[in-house]
């Protein structure tokens, strides 16, 4: 029995004797209720009675409670079972035994009583108790898998993510490499040093400065535009104060990523356009690319890895504090996520 399940049977013997209190008192509180200090002995009177009656009862209401808890299945139920049907046996031959008199009649009496006014009550208490405590052990323990599970799969994604968003960069580097753009390699090089950094460092939290994941979304741009081009290709503008903000780290990169793997027109100005605003303890992120509406890819090459598993995240920490909608119309891919990150 831990701490606070002791305290809950505290509470509960104190509102039960609170209840008896009341209820052996309040006939004599209606009698003499012109006078106070009458009032204070029948409550005297009343606890008296219940002492007698809590005494036996809790002894009985424990000992069913240890039944309860220690045994299993059948042998639980032939124990109570067994006891209860003598306790009612007992009752019986007192109540139609009228024939029998001296001894067995007083006994089978004093029995009877026992078993009107301990026995029953409070064993249905201590099963009823016994109950309450099983659910709640199984609540706790079933919230306690849950959160188990929940950080054991947001382990296994972020290895998911961090590796994809790896191999994409390194690829980028080595066709750098090849038209022999050194110093275009170099500088991927340390723009790469800076983002795993922060994903050796910073995705291991549970959440970051939301500043910290738009320079690190900057980075990945910058990275991107190198081995482009148009330089302008892409849009990025932010809105409102971030300063305080925390959001879970390697968030949104996916949703950059998708935007140029599958941007249609690379050669136009703003095929890709990106925003953040905030608004109060909201912010939104909207990522905007055109693409070609005859293709299908609704899976990526490497399996459609990271869209799939950043809705699964979602899910996993922020359940009803977000919205994600993903549109595909007039030659325009969208993804817009919203994130409640402090409100109710």
């Amino acid at each position: 029995m831990d701490r606070s399940e002791l305290k809950l049977h505290v509470y509960f013997w104190i509102g039960l004797c609170s209840i008896l209190i009341l209820v052996f008192a309040w006939p004599g509180m209606l009698i003499h209720k012109t006078d106070p200090r009458d009032n204070i002995v029948i409550f005297y009177a009343a606890f008296a009675k219940i002492t007698w009656i809590m005494l036996p009862g809790s002894a009985i209401f424990y000992f069913n409670y240890y039944i309860a808890s220690t045994m299993k299945g059948n042998k639980r139920l032939l124990v109570l079972g067994g006891l209860t049907l003598l306790a009612i046996i007992s009752f019986a031959f007192n109540f139609f035994g009228r024939f029998h008199n001296g001894f067995l009649l007083s006994f089978f009496g004093i029995l009877s009583v026992l078993f009107l006014t301990f026995w029953l009550p409070f064993t249905v208490l201590s099963l009823l108790v016994y109950l309450f405590f099983k659910a709640r052990r199984q609540k706790v323990l079933y919230n306690q898998m849950l959160k188990q599970n929940s950080e054991a799969e947001l382990a296994l994604l972020k290895a998911q993510l961090n590796p994809h968003f790896l191999f994409n960069t390194l690829n980028n580097i080595d066709t750098l490499i090849q038209v022999d753009e050194k110093e275009k390699a170099s500088e991927s090089l340390i723009r790469m040093s800076e983002m795993m950094r922060y994903t050796t460092y910073e995705s291991g939290n549970s959440d970051v400065l939301l500043e910290e994941e738009i320079e690190y979304l900057k980075n990945f741009i910058e990275l991107q535009m190198l081995r482009l081009s148009n330089k302008e290709l892409v849009k990025f503008e932010t809105r409102g104060n971030m300063a305080d903000l925390r959001v879970a780290p390697m968030m949104l990169i996916p949703f950059v990523e998708n935007a140029f793997k599958h941007a249609s027109d690379k050669k136009s100005a703003e095929a890709i356009k990106i925003s953040i605003e905030r608004l109060g303890n909201d912010f939104t992120f909207s990522c905007v690319n055109k693409f070609d509406e005859t293709r299908n890819f609704s899976k990526d090459k490497s399996g459609g890895v990271g869209l799939v598993n950043i809705e699964k995240r979602l899910h996993l920490l922020y359940p009803d504090k977000h919205t994600l909608t993903i549109s595909k119309q007039n030659g325009k891919f969208e993804i817009r996520l919203t994130l409640n990150l402090y409100g109710n």
